[in-house]
């Protein structure tokens, strides 16, 4: 997480002694400054439940911002948010790494202005030893994942045909940011399915897959209702394809007219390395 840079700056305390209320930031104890930059300031943050070091963001998580507005955020801030989350995700492919629990609880803001996002959270996260690797174990959050992670689950292996293949790649991560830019944008997720509405929750991804793929293609009803920009719906469209072969890939999102006019932070350029840090909630990407 990231500090805003206001006030006076905090001070590590000795180890022996406990910090004081004022260094306090909710469960967290705040310590020496990490770094700066033209956007904030980071500290190191410590856990007083587990003792676990973090990163501390002064502008909070996509999720807490846009459930204050309604889930109706401007397409120009989307846009900006979008591109500084497709140059993360190209930054960590290209070190070995997919991430693969994508949704708005998973970025957060670097500064108090929300002007520049980090991918936090990297407990589902998956080692690329090849850039195609195929993975068969079901990671991540179940109304952001990909038809192909679902029917990795338990209970939806037969839901779903040649389309949906079994196993995924580094390309379900480009779905999630398909239903995420939805939700921001429409204010509801693309495939609404309740899981306090099923008699069993292993239920759950089965239902989820099954809504998927009952959809009319490209989302034509929820597309001509949109009140989103051409460039917008096609953007989205060209990310929720069920098939990951006719899937965008990042390279094509970022070369995508709904993104190329997109600055991600004030001077026009992205950041991709401080758009990635997997070091913002102490976890470290697992193997499998």
């Amino acid at each position: 997480m990231a500090g805003s840079g206001k006030g006076k700056e905090p001070t590590a305390a000795p180890a022996s002694t406990p910090p004081s209320s004022s260094r306090m930031v909710g469960e967290y104890a705040l310590g020496q400054e990490l770094g700066s930059g033209a956007y904030g300031r980071v500290f190191k943050g410590t856990s007083r439940k587990t003792g676990q070091a973090v990163a501390f963001a002064a502008g909070g998580d996509l999720l807490s911002y846009a459930t204050r507005r309604g889930f109706r955020l401007p397409e120009e801030k989307v846009q900006a948010i979008t591109r500084q989350i497709v140059a993360a995700l190209q930054h960590i492919n290209a070190r070995g790494v997919a991430h693969f629990d994508l949704k708005p609880g998973n970025v957060l803001f670097r500064d108090a202005e929300r002007s520049h996002v980090l991918l936090a959270d990297f407990g589902a996260a998956k080692l690329l030893d090849k850039p195609d690797r195929l993975f068969m174990r079901p990671a991540g959050t179940v109304q952001y994942m990909a038809p192909e992670v679902l029917r990795c689950c338990p209970g939806a292996e037969d839901a779903a045909d040649e389309n949906v293949p079994r196993g995924f790649t580094k390309l379900a991560d480009n779905w999630s940011l398909g239903a995420l830019v939805h939700h921001l944008l429409h204010g509801h997720l693309p495939f609404a399915v309740y899981e306090d509405e099923l008699s069993a929750p292993t239920q759950y991804a089965r239902a989820q897959l099954e809504a998927i793929l009952a959809r009319p293609p490209l989302f034509a009803e929820d597309m001509q209702r949109s009140r989103c920009s051409m460039e917008a719906r096609d953007f989205i469209s060209r990310l929720l394809q069920v098939n990951p072969a006719r899937r965008m890939t990042l390279e094509e999102a970022l070369e995508h007219p709904w993104l190329e006019g997109a600055q991600a932070d004030k001077h026009g350029h992205d950041d991709p390395a401080g758009g990635s840090s997997s070091a913002q909630d102490g976890k470290r990407p697992r193997l499998g």
